[in-house]
């Protein structure tokens, strides 16, 4: 069983002096993860619901897989923060193999298959 973790703990974020801008990144629920598409391993996609409008992900917040013995297999450093207009909304990461299908909505950030 793989795990998948977004992290923007305080521990982290006081390494560089952003701890309490942080706080606010609890606030989400992964909602959807899929690694692999049409046979295709490297069309992977999260899709991660904000609890609210405040969350600091620039320089922050990793998406980072973990595999069955709880070993990292791939990390995601976000370099900006989500757009956010609305409490609840969804922010969707892909890989550009996701973002290339015609049927597939654009994802907010890219990021190298790591699923």
């Amino acid at each position: 069983m793989a795990r998948l973790a977004l992290l923007a703990g305080a521990a982290c974020c006081a390494l560089a002096g952003l701890a309490g801008e942080a706080e606010a990144n609890h606030r989400l629920q992964i909602d959807e993860v899929v690694a692999g598409v049409f046979g295709r391993p490297e069309i992977q996609f999260v899709e991660i619901r904000l609890g609210d409008c405040n969350q600091v992900w620039a320089n922050i917040a990793r998406l980072v897989a973990f595999d069955a013995a709880d070993q990292p297999i791939g990390e995601f450093l976000f370099t900006s923060n989500p757009a956010c207009t609305l409490t609840g909304q969804s922010v969707l990461i892909g890989t550009q193999a996701y973002a290339d299908l015609t049927s597939a909505p654009d994802p907010n950030f890219i990021i190298p298959p790591i699923l």
